[in-house]
């Protein structure tokens, strides 16, 4: 793989891991267009490693006050959820929401994503989440804030995250609409859907890696390696405040929109092979 092969998908890993319009419709994509080869699994493995990255440092505050305000509230037995530190809460929501993704995906994963990785597939589900999009837009909220979320609210977001198996649909799209639906304005949605994808890529991150160890014998120190992994770090960064920013007043219409073109475009070239 060329350097600016490994440039430009580390940069659409980076954005589209974080944008609710699908990493995978577009990691299937741009190299179909320049008639690059597939990826490695080494290099995907860096990848999603990158991107952890970017969550990590965007949230380092955050996920260091979970874990000190769990283990203090651990520590002096202060076990009942409804009166443990806001902070803790949140760590035990993410745990939770992290549940049916992580279950459904050692089950299922290999299944899915041998049997929805076509482009028919990919665009299918690109155009279905955005007609959901639309609809959550169009019904409204009853504004349920973070701080009230219920362990049954982080369920029902962790079960729209296992939906993001199916490649095509976007963890960080769905999630958000999940929160929605639960009643997190469109900020906190897509602050908890981040929080809540930091254990779930870094799952997928490190079985693509051991996969890749043994299957690729990967070289960690190969250049275009780094590059993708610097490039998908710092745009996902970007992105990621850049969303948090956007969401503060305006729609997930743009995404919608955006997610039924890519389909169209998917389906356009997949029909004229």
């Amino acid at each position: 793989m060329s350097i600016i092969t490994a440039l430009v998908l580390g940069i659409v890993q980076g954005i589209t891991e974080f944008l609710p319009i699908s990493s995978t419709g577009h990691l299937i994509l741009v190299p179909y267009i320049f008639h690059w080869e597939i990826p490695s699994l080494s290099f995907d493995a860096i990848l999603h490693l990158g991107t952890l990255f970017a969550i990590v440092i965007f949230f380092w505050r955050d996920w260091i006050k979970i874990i000190l305000s769990l283990w203090s509230d651990l520590k002096h037995k202060n076990w009942r959820f409804a009166q443990m530190k806001f902070e803790s809460r949140l760590g035990i929501l993410i745990l939770i929401g992290c549940l049916p993704a992580a279950s459904l995906g050692l089950i299922f994963q290999s299944y899915i994503e041998s049997t929805f990785r076509s482009p028919l597939s990919v665009a299918t589900s690109l155009i279905l989440v955005a007609l959901l999009m639309f609809w959550v837009e169009k019904k409204g909220q009853v504004l349920n804030p973070l701080k009230k979320f219920k362990p049954l609210n982080a369920l029902t977001v962790g079960v729209f995250q296992s939906l993001a198996l199916v490649p095509g649909v976007s963890r960080s799209g769905i999630t958000i609409l999940g929160g929605m639906l639960s009643g997190l304005t469109r900020q906190e949605a897509a602050r908890f859907s981040f929080l809540l994808a930091t254990p779930v890529i870094l799952g997928a991150g490190l079985e693509s890696l051991l996969t890749a160890v043994k299957t690729e014998g990967v070289g960690f120190f190969s250049i275009p390696l780094v590059v993708g992994l610097l490039a998908s770090s710092a745009t996902g960064f970007l992105t990621i405040r850049f969303l948090l920013n956007y969401l503060k007043e305006k729609t997930l219409l743009i995404f919608a929109v955006y997610r039924i073109l890519l389909a169209a475009l998917i389906l356009i070239l997949f029909f004229a092979r």
